[in-house]
């Protein structure tokens, strides 16, 4: 319960692996397909965005339910990483803006290097034997 709670690689499989990247890549496949309205979007000017022919609800809704079922994916094989799933789309954001074509691949990216790195450095610098992700994610924040 406590691994599942804090988040943890060590009970990871390929199978869990296999599954995780076929839905995350699924959704991300459908999430790029909606670029340009989530572009529109982030004017935050429904009113512009009807008078486009860009229904704002159904794009919004489509968007949060693709985000929780990728989400939900991820965390029901590794746990809670919290840490990496806030601070990575504000760093990409901070380093490549706005446009979603680039924002959306680039977060996915970086949030996997940022977790992989804080892992690392937790294995190396902390050696005892039950190795939590928890510490080892909140590494870059320190």
């Amino acid at each position: 319960m406590v691994q599942w709670t804090f988040g943890s690689f060590n009970r990871a499989n390929w199978e869990g692996v296999g599954l995780t990247m076929i839905i995350v890549f699924l959704g991300g496949l459908l999430m790029m397909l909606y670029c340009l309205p989530l572009n529109a979007i982030a004017t935050n000017n429904d009113e512009m965005l009807r008078s486009l022919g860009i229904n704002p609800e159904k794009i919004r809704t489509i968007a949060g339910l693709l985000t929780v079922l990728m989400t939900s994916t991820i965390i029901s094989f590794t746990g809670i990483i919290g840490f990496v799933g806030l601070i990575a789309p504000h760093m990409a954001r901070f380093i490549i803006g706005n446009n979603h074509r680039f924002y959306l691949p680039f977060t996915g990216l970086l949030g996997a290097v940022l977790l992989l790195v804080s892992d690392t450095l937790g294995k190396i610098i902390i050696q005892e034997g039950y190795k939590n992700i928890q510490l080892r994610k909140e590494l870059p924040g320190i």
